[in-house]
């Protein structure tokens, strides 16, 4: 949107939305302002301010210091200077939203692009397909169930197939390594979404009773209906069962738990002794001693941004923000001293370049990163 077309001035309506005096056009139109930034939102929980008041008073003094400005500029200059001094805070609650069209400088010294489609999949026989070399069509054939790559992104098996013979099953296996994503269609009509660093080993046919399959990392699900036959997803130190649903895994080895988010239908959960069983909206997480709870203060969406295309951070640490990054740009991630334990959120592209990436969160101003080679080193 273009000040220069608008009847109101941004440093004016600033002001007022810190005072809480906005009329509701002026409302509408910072909110519509306010919005036209893509993908340049960022939110940092600041704990260390203690109250709201607190926090309301450091942000004003910010945006005086940054809305000033000499009469004689243009006021489409003026306003593009002030963005540009990352100079706009909104509060929300105990949150800040931060939005800038320049950026600090990245220390960098090569180009790392963003994930892609990817992945191997492992026939019962041990012979491998590189998926994202292959060509589209027909790619093999087991136990009479066809294995088709309909797109670059995605392997469907014949359906509808069900193992009626009570042949022992034949196994396969799909792998997305670090950098990589991509998507199944089992021979059930379930539809699965793999993000990076992730796997699924399943049948290529179903028996009678049930449909199983294991996996790992972390996938998004879409369980074709079958009342006569469940369907389990079993994972390390938990099993999921659902009749027909959505739903997404989170179940890397490397973060400190396991978090099932139910999207619709319903899902039971079992982890040693534990059981629960899950209702649309609501988030489970495994424990490292094996406890099953719900996590009252989940949102959904954040559990299946990066099938979207998004990285969404919500209340989350540098260091679990960098766990995601790490993955989808296969980089590793290095600290050095003390980091910071700031919540951090909100959300970018994962089609952003990692410089992008990490100067959203240098806006913060409790990190500075610099890319040597393939690794990221994360200072305060």
């Amino acid at each position: 949107m273009s000040q220069k077309d608008s009847r109101y001035d941004i440093h004016d309506l600033s002001d007022k939305f810190l005072k809480g005096t906005l009329s509701e056009a002026e409302r509408a139109w910072f909110e519509e302002w306010y919005s036209s930034f893509d993908d340049s939102l960022l939110e940092v929980y600041e704990s260390r301010y203690p109250n709201r008041k607190t926090l309301r008073k450091a942000i004003k003094k910010r945006i005086q210091l940054a809305t000033a400005y000499s009469p004689k500029q243009p006021v489409l200059r003026r306003l593009m200077g002030w963005v540009a001094a990352a100079a706009v805070f909104i509060i929300v609650g105990f949150s800040v939203f931060l939005f800038t069209t320049s950026e600090p400088a990245v220390q960098k010294t090569a180009a790392i692009v963003p994930g892609r489609d990817q992945a191997v999949l492992t026939l019962a026989n041990g012979k491998t397909i590189v998926l994202d070399a292959a060509a589209e069509g027909r790619l093999a054939e087991e136990q009479g169930v066809g294995i088709t790559k309909t797109d670059s992104s995605m392997i469907s098996y014949d359906f509808p197939a069900v193992n009626t013979k009570g042949a022992p099953a034949a196994y396969n296996t799909i792998r997305t390594p670090r950098g990589g994503q991509f998507r199944l269609g089992l021979a059930d009509g379930t539809k699965i979404w793999l993000n990076s660093d992730s796997y699924v080993r399943f049948p290529v046919s179903f028996g009678t009773k049930e449909r199983s399959i294991e996996a790992g990392g972390e996938i998004y699900l879409e369980v074709a209906k079958d009342a006569s036959r469940r369907f389990l997803v079993k994972t390390e130190g938990q099993t999921i069962q659902v009749l027909g649903t959505r739903f997404n895994i989170n179940a890397y080895p490397d973060e400190p738990e396991t978090r099932t988010t139910l999207f619709e239908g319903s899902v039971k959960l079992s982890a040693g002794r534990s059981d629960l069983v899950l209702k649309p909206g609501q988030q489970s997480v495994l424990h490292a001693n094996r406890e099953l709870e719900i996590d009252p203060n989940a949102d959904i969406e954040v559990a299946g941004a990066w099938k979207n295309g998004y990285f969404m951070f919500d209340r989350e640490d540098i260091r679990t923000a960098m766990r995601k990054i790490g993955r989808w740009y296969d980089v590793d991630v290095i600290y050095q001293g003390v980091v910071p334990d700031d919540w951090l959120g909100g959300s970018i592209s994962r089609y952003k370049r990692v410089e992008d990436v990490l100067a959203k969160l240098e806006l913060t101003g409790q990190f500075r990163f610099k890319i040597e080679g393939r690794r990221v080193i994360v200072m305060h």
